[in-house]
């Protein structure tokens, strides 16, 4: 496998629609990944293991997207976060170290790819 990426949305419908973007993309550009869904940040942690792209939805019940980004930002392995966000509201305070970007739901399709 060339990389690990894990999606982490509360919606399972999300969760499925990153998955297939993300597979199509490493299909086409003749790359593999392993892909893990996890539904909440807690699940995120207890695989963190070797993760190098988190795709991350920014508002979840318990451990939202933020306050696991601030969790993973002082790791040295920490994955790279690309955040999914439905309000613009929460962008500032979801930036920092390893966040390497923003997709709104409502533009998944073109928006992941071009990341």
């Amino acid at each position: 496998m060339d990389m690990k990426i894990c999606i982490c949305d509360d919606e399972a419908l999300f969760c499925e629609k990153e998955q297939r973007i993300c597979e199509k993309y490493m299909k086409e550009n003749g790359r593999e990944a392993e892909i893990i869904l996890c539904r909440n940040g807690h699940e995120v942690l207890k695989n963190i293991g070797g993760i190098k792209l988190l795709i991350l939805d920014i508002r979840m019940p318990d451990l939202d997207g933020i306050v696991l980004k601030n969790m993973l930002q002082e790791r040295i392995d920490a994955p790279y976060i690309i955040f999914v966000i439905a309000f613009d509201a929460l962008m500032q305070q979801a930036f920092g170290k390893w966040v390497l970007g923003f997709v709104k739901k409502e533009e998944l399709e073109t928006g992941l790819q071009g990341v």
